[in-house]
């Protein structure tokens, strides 16, 4: 019969230990605004990969709403992707296709 100080250490020797990193405050993603004049725009080359990281979107009794972004310098055709927790903890997933000329 095994007493409690032997199954102790076989639950040591089959655990696995983790170190977590702690809280950290998130930073506010920095998106051009373009609509100003005092940005010269033929200057500034725009290579951005994320495009809108916005965490607080909510959406209207329909389940819709409209976000706007300014697109890299990239040309082609893209795929934006949405994801998110609706207020009830369930994953949110949508897509949309967008070209940038």
């Amino acid at each position: 019969m095994k007493s409690g100080k032997d199954i102790l250490q076989s639950s040591l020797v089959t655990s696995k230990l983790y170190y977590l990193m702690g809280y950290s405050v998130a930073e506010t993603f920095n998106s051009p605004d373009y609509s100003s004049n005092e940005i010269n725009l033929k200057t500034i080359q725009d290579s951005r990969t994320t495009l809108l990281w916005q965490p607080d979107i909510r959406l209207d009794k329909e389940g819709k709403t409209t976000i706007q972004f300014y697109t890299s310098d990239k040309k082609g055709r893209f795929t934006g992707i949405v994801l998110g927790l609706a207020s009830n903890g369930s994953p949110v997933y949508g897509s949309f296709e967008f070209e940038v000329k």
